[in-house]
């Protein structure tokens, strides 16, 4: 589901254009989503394509057509099966679940079962109703109530919408815009970053090459200048405000979603020459794998991590560290405001078995 609202510049435009602007697809895609009652305007759905949108009108698009880029398939739709899940938090509009590492959020890219998705169908009947009506085309028909992601090799909170109007409202805070939702991360990385904390400010898109995966690259704000400087991302201290640009990691003809993770280190670790630290990252965008990509930006890649590893030499680290077997990163904060009352919830998780048992190797080593 996709929340925004019309500003000037979109004003009295046709709603195909506008969607088409937006959601970065074609006018055909646009116009189909239209015609399938997928699209609302201050809560009315509208159907006619050329209807000309105003000044402040929310828009509200409740499916999506999935790229081939994304590799999504949605010839069927969802289907529930009966697998254990760790939930947090439930009431009759949204549910707070701490997602295992190696489950994937959502079917796509040829997997159709065994998601979190499937599992939350099967316990929960209210998201079922949620799946009526939606095309089986369409990319909702297999995420049906999922406000955001996480990477299948990455644990923690997650937060699923019962109903359209719960879900409408916690995408709309999830929104850069308006960053009403917070999410906390931790992660073990290699080495040690230069200063304590920082605010890491690029953008990222899909590599040329392998379409899977994301990098680092310059922004554009509308469509204007980069604020990084000729394309080039940009990394600002949160200690002494001085920024760093990268013309070494960063694909300067290119320009990407603007993308912004804060980061602390919260402890690290000497291995020799070597070192490991422990950092906590807040995210203020939520772009596909920005805590991994923006890691290895920095030069201090997530360990486990086997798509955004850097160049570190592993056989200078203990087997506990190099051969951990997925990517150390958790998602141990969710907070947003009730869709229904909103009351401000906040709501955390322990680290899971097997990073805390890394931690506690590290901690025999000199911190």
């Amino acid at each position: 589901m996709t929340v925004f609202t019309i500003d000037e510049k979109h004003a009295s435009q046709r709603l195909d254009t506008v969607l088409a602007k937006e959601l970065n697809i074609s006018r055909v895609q646009t116009q189909k989503l239209i015609k399938e009652g997928a699209v609302c305007c201050d809560g009315e759905v509208i159907k006619k394509t050329t209807y000309r949108v105003k000044q402040g009108q929310e828009i509200v698009v409740s499916t999506a057509p999935t790229s081939a880029q994304d590799g999504a398939s949605c010839e069927t739709k969802l289907t529930a099966s009966n697998i254990p899940i760790n939930i947090i938090f439930e009431d009759e509009h949204l549910i707070v679940v701490n997602k295992p590492a190696g489950m994937i959020t959502h079917p796509g890219a040829g997997v159709s079962e065994g998601t979190l998705a499937n599992a939350v169908l099967f316990h929960c009947q209210e998201i079922r109703r949620l799946l009526d009506g939606i095309p089986v085309s369409s990319a909702e028909a297999v995420r049906p109530g999922i406000v955001h992601r996480l990477d299948k090799d990455t644990s923690g909170l997650i937060l699923i919408a019962k109903t359209v109007h719960a879900h409408a409202a916690l995408a709309k805070q999830f929104d850069p815009a308006t960053r009403r939702a917070g999410r906390t991360y931790v992660a073990l990385v290699y080495g040690t970053p230069e200063r304590k904390s920082g605010l890491i400010e690029t953008g990222i898109t899909r590599h040329r090459v392998n379409r899977q995966q994301m990098c680092a690259v310059g922004f554009a704000e509308s469509g204007a200048t980069s604020r990084a400087g000729k394309g080039e991302a940009t990394w600002k201290s949160g200690e002494s405000g001085a920024t760093w640009r990268s013309g070494e990691s960063v694909a300067t003809s290119r320009a990407g979603k603007r993308a912004v993770t804060e980061y602390r280190v919260e402890n690290s670790w000497s291995f020799g020459k070597e070192s490991v630290s422990l950092l906590k990252f807040h995210l203020y965008t939520g772009r596909t794998h920005q805590i991994r990509v923006h890691c290895q930006f920095l030069k201090h890649p997530v360990i486990g991590d086997k798509v955004y590893k850097g160049n570190f030499c592993k056989e200078r680290f203990p087997q506990e560290i190099s051969a951990f077997p997925r990517q150390a990163l958790h998602a141990i904060e969710i907070s947003f405001s009730h869709p229904q009352t909103n009351e401000r919830m906040v709501f955390e998780t322990d680290l899971p078995e097997d990073m805390q048992a890394l931690i506690d190797f590290c901690d025999g080593f000199p911190s």
